[in-house]
């Protein structure tokens, strides 16, 4: 799911890449500029993973989506879509949402009312 997320954030932002990175630590640093990294940190913790002592995580609040609207996207973006990112993006992969809910998520709400109408529903 956090691939898709990537994905359909650069769709919906209208950007190649969301989280933009030459190599690991400035991967990271990409998540966490937009993500923050206290919830990292947590999942980290919950979960016991150490990062290499190379790698440094800085303090750093998490954006709202909001911060990535512009003119050149502003038409594709709208609430449910920034709520289902949010849920695709999740750094805690145990609380991160599934497909099956992905799928039944309000943003895809009006696709199912098209398909019902096909049906006769």
């Amino acid at each position: 799911m956090w691939a898709v997320g990537c994905t359909f954030g650069g769709w919906l932002f209208n950007i190649t890449t969301l989280f933009r990175g030459n190599n690991n630590q400035s991967q990271l640093d990409s998540i966490v500029k937009l993500r923050g990294s206290y919830a990292l940190l947590k999942y980290m913790v919950r979960n016991n993973v150490k990062a290499p002592q190379k790698m440094n995580i800085p303090p750093v609040e998490q954006q709202d989506f909001t911060s990535l609207i512009n003119e050149n996207n502003s038409e594709t973006v709208n609430d449910e879509a920034l709520d289902l990112l949010g849920k695709m993006l999740c750094m805690d992969k145990d609380e991160r949402i599934t497909p099956k809910h992905a799928l039944e998520h309000e943003y895809f709400w009006p696709v199912r009312a098209i398909q019902d109408s096909w049906r006769g529903k």
